[in-house]
């Protein structure tokens, strides 16, 4: 009897690892499988910041930034990237894809127009805003947690309800004053939310 060299494929070698998401979730919330949901649940600060730096993470910037200044609008997002859950009831809504967002030392007057940015309904943790220009921008109904506006002209900008705990607003502009009445007022949010 001949015994032969080739080995017959087991299950193990044909079975591939199951990969992970992409970085920014290309769908909605509501059409994501469980394991997508808990993956970008779960995705960390650093991965969550980091993921910017990917070409990936700069293509999102860019088009965010091309949407807000050809006149956009957030719905225009979906195109870009999906929506994720921030905040757990039924009446809280899946909110656009943005957390460590990086706009640090950006501005959004561009020749003799100032392009509004729309970030209503979109999730912001960790997200950097210094030394921005964002005049007359729509933060509203936002979760904008542990993210920096420190340095940042937020004249006529939209916060209505949006959640700012723990972000920092340290010698920011609010309709053209210091922005010491609007850090005070951020103070107290900030303390309701941790006590």
């Amino acid at each position: 009897m001949v015994e032969s060299n080739t080995t017959e494929p087991n299950d193990s070698d044909t079975m591939e690892e199951p990969q992970s998401p992409p970085l920014f979730p290309a769908k909605r919330w509501e059409e994501m499988t469980n394991a997508e949901k808990t993956f970008y649940r779960e995705m960390p600060e650093e991965t969550i910041c980091d993921r910017w730096d990917t070409p990936q993470g700069q293509d999102v910037r860019a088009a965010i930034i091309t949407v807000n200044t050809c006149a956009g609008s957030k719905a225009d997002y979906s195109s870009i990237v999906g929506t994720i859950k921030t905040s757990w009831g039924k009446r809280k809504p899946a909110k656009t894809d943005l957390r460590g967002l990086d706009l640090s030392g950006y501005s959004n007057l561009i020749g003799d127009t100032i392009w509004a940015f729309d970030l209503s309904y979109s999730a912001l943790h960790y997200s950097n805003f210094s030394d921005c220009e964002l005049t007359g921008s729509d933060f509203s109904h936002s979760d904008i947690l542990y993210a920096d506006f420190a340095n940042v002209d937020l004249s006529e900008c939209n916060f209505s309800k949006t959640n700012l705990t723990l972000t920092s607003f340290c010698n920011s502009s609010l309709n053209g004053r210091e922005g010491l009445g609007f850090q005070l007022c951020c103070e107290r949010i900030r303390s309701r939310a941790i006590s």
